[in-house]
């Protein structure tokens, strides 16, 4: 019940315990529930939030937006 509440909600487990389903349905909750409200989805990796934006495309039809950064310092001059 935590995930609709205010505040944050971490989803954390090892691999195959359900995080991605159980940020799915929160997800799908805090839709219908407050459609005008933003919320911010935060991931380990690139392939993770690709993983979850899939999912909650195919439940709740929603449009989205990537944004990823790719900040290299290894070419930076180290003057």
């Amino acid at each position: 019940m935590s995930g609709i509440q205010p505040g944050l909600t971490m989803v954390v487990g090892p691999p195959g315990t359900g995080k991605t389903d159980t940020a799915v349905q929160i997800m799908n909750v805090l839709y219908h529930n407050c459609p005008s409200q933003r919320t911010l989805i935060i991931t380990h990796s690139n392939q993770a939030l690709n993983d979850l934006f899939e999912k909650i495309m195919q439940v709740l039809g929603l449009k989205y937006i990537h944004v990823d950064i790719d900040i290299k310092t290894s070419n930076l001059d180290s003057r």
